[in-house]
């Protein structure tokens, strides 16, 4: 049940340098004085455990703190600016070989790491949602049903589901260094194109024409859209100072 660590377990309460309630971790067999020693499996699972249901705030949090008080006004603002962001962004045509790059995906993206799971998916909904209603949101200014249920739609929904994703990841603190931002926003993509790629084939005449068209042009693109975040996010981070 013991073994030998060569780096001193993190604390139980990351967000200070004691340990929960001021005592010290009774694992260590000369009472925790060195960096390295015998310990129980048993207890070091638990705070392993412990630090993967751990939850950091959002970079919006950062920027506007989520006071009970206000949460209602303050979520539908942010909510408000974060589709009003995603409709500026699909409006935004990059010049790229075999196609033009818009940065729709990247600001999804971003909203769903700066806001968070919940909050993420909401704003990416409701930018959903004020495109289906007529307001010109979609990329080419083009709204309504008829584009919600268009050849384009899997994709629309297919950003919902990445914004909550992607959110839940930074969530979990991966947005704070480079490779793993990299890591969660080349995810966020490749759930985008889950449903787009499936809605697509019924328009095109199968699934591989769904990728010739749908994704094989935009690869690219996605690529050096998820490298921006990976670079933004953790600068921001670094700015703020923030760990917690």
């Amino acid at each position: 049940k013991r073994c030998w660590a060569l780096v001193r377990p993190r604390p139980l309460n990351p967000a200070s340098d004691t340990w929960r309630e001021g005592q010290p971790p009774d694992f260590f067999e000369n009472g925790g004085s060195c960096t390295f020693g015998c310990f129980s499996i048993t207890k070091f699972k638990a705070n392993l455990e412990w630090d993967q249901h751990m939850t950091y705030a959002p970079l919006a949090d950062r920027l506007w703190t989520n006071d009970q008080s206000t949460a209602l006004l303050r979520n539908g603002a942010l909510a408000i600016l974060g589709s009003l962001l995603i409709a500026a962004a699909a409006q935004v045509n990059v010049p790229m070989q075999p196609v033009p790059m818009t940065l729709q995906t990247l600001a999804v993206l971003a909203v769903g790491a700066a806001f968070g799971m919940r909050l993420g998916a909401a704003t990416v909904a409701l930018y959903v949602l004020e495109g289906a209603v007529g307001l010109p949101v979609f990329a080419e200014m083009k709204a309504g049903l008829p584009v919600l249920f268009g050849p384009t739609g899997g994709y629309l929904l297919g950003f919902i589901l990445a914004a909550g994703i992607v959110g839940y990841l930074a969530q979990r603190g991966l947005d704070r260094n480079v490779f793993s931002t990299l890591a969660v926003m080349l995810i966020g993509a490749a759930v985008i194109y889950v449903p787009g790629l499936i809605w697509l084939s019924g328009f095109v005449g199968g699934f591989e024409k769904a990728v010739t068209f749908g994704l094989a042009p935009f690869w690219i693109g996605d690529i050096v859209k998820a490298a921006i975040a990976a670079l933004a996010f953790p600068v921001v981070w670094k700015l703020l100072g923030a760990k917690t």
